[in-house]
């Protein structure tokens, strides 16, 4: 095998390292310096006014309750934090 076709092969090998490098990267659950805990050892608060909280991924999911004909029914539930416990939403409309 001629010496510019290892050099591509080795191109090639690199780029899919650094894309499965980046890809891992953004898997990552970043921890909001705000979520530590407050002195004397106080949960913080799960909202603070002021300080929107974006919930994605997988800190949304459906609790499915019943089922009527081919629907689901169940109510939607989010964590504030990866590990956290599931909570039950509201609509503020």
């Amino acid at each position: 095998m001629p010496l510019y076709r290892w050099i591509g092969v080795g191109l090639i090998w690199l780029a899919s390292i650094v894309a499965a490098g980046a890809w891992a990267h953004a898997q990552v659950i970043v921890q909001r310096p705000d979520i530590e805990k407050l002195p004397g050892g106080a949960p913080p608060p799960l909202f603070a006014p002021g300080q929107p909280l974006l919930i994605s991924g997988g800190n949304i999911g459906f609790r499915v309750t019943d089922m009527s004909g081919d629907k689901l029914i169940g109510t939607w539930v989010v964590r504030t934090s990866g590990t956290g416990p599931w909570l039950e939403t509201a609509s503020s409309r």
